[in-house]
């Protein structure tokens, strides 16, 4: 069977929410799944309403999926559902390959790459791993935001709501989105604009 860790908490706001990784200065803080055994057949899940990797300021978080897959759930207007960097650094890596992943479900969810000036959010979706998000991805809000796609990763982006997916999004921000590699693919059914009134970057290389 499957290993399921779920968040019950239902704050959906910047503080207090069910998962942070990285919430002090100087925090160098990091979560793995990983299911170690002889078949390997074992997929780690954790699902929560809402999380940030990177909180504080100098503070320093990690995901990395290697089995399974992180599940944000939550749906709220004006909040950011998902933050890889709020004052913080903040890295995800999905390197699992097929059937591992980070899925943003909400029907009006934000995911914010580098939310605050401060922040740094970086994420890398390679070897047949998986993001989906279900409504809008900023990379890049108001600081330096990063998504890279190698070596058969998988980006999918949709809005019930009709939501851009946006690359640099306020004044002073940068985002990069790069994709890269045989068979890496950003498929969106919602709209994707490189530069709002942020700098943005959307490279596209042999994927």
């Amino acid at each position: 069977g499957q290993s399921t860790y779920t968040i019950t908490s239902s704050v959906q706001g910047e503080v207090d929410r069910g998962v942070i990784i990285g919430l002090n200065a100087g925090d160098e803080s990091g979560l793995t799944l990983r299911h170690v055994g002889n078949q390997g057949s074992i997929l780690s899940n954790v699902t929560t309403r809402a999380a940030t990797i990177g909180d504080g300021p100098d503070a320093n978080g990690t995901l990395n999926v290697v089995t399974g897959a992180f599940h944000v759930t939550g749906s709220m207007f004006g909040e950011r559902q998902f933050i890889v960097g709020r004052h913080g650094h903040g890295v995800v890596n999905l390197t699992g390959g097929p059937g591992t992943g980070v899925h943003v479900t909400g029907s009006n969810s934000t995911t914010s790459l580098s939310r605050y000036r401060t922040g740094v959010g970086e994420v890398t979706v390679s070897n047949g791993s998986i993001w989906v998000n279900h409504d809008q991805l900023w990379v890049g809000e108001n600081g330096v935001g990063t998504f890279n796609v190698k070596d058969g990763g998988d980006l999918i982006t949709s809005s019930h709501a009709g939501n851009t997916n946006i690359i640099g999004v306020f004044a002073g921000s940068s985002g990069h989105v790069t994709v890269t590699g045989a068979g890496s693919t950003w498929q969106s059914a919602n709209a994707i604009q490189v530069g709002n009134v942020g700098s943005g970057q959307l490279t596209i290389a042999r994927g």
